[in-house]
């Protein structure tokens, strides 16, 4: 089993041909992978996009849902 925090998330600019989706690296803490989600939201933003959903993973297996957002 992994020991490690894991953000997963996606993003996209609005429509269906401009998403994307990442697995970050492993963290240790769940602040750590929150923060990471944080500086990804930000950076997206910047970059004219936006969040369309972001998951923090937990050591034993558990899913938090960050945000949620339709592509279109």
């Amino acid at each position: 089993m992994n020991k490690k925090w894991i953000l997963e998330h996606g993003c996209h600019r609005g429509t269906l041909t401009s998403r994307d989706t990442a697995v970050s690296e492993y963290f240790d803490t769940r602040e750590e992978s929150y923060q990471a989600y944080l500086n990804h939201r930000d950076f997206y933003r910047s970059i004219g996009y936006q969040i369309w959903y972001a998951y923090i993973h937990s050591p034993d297996g558990t899913q938090e849902l960050l945000e949620s957002n339709s592509y279109l």
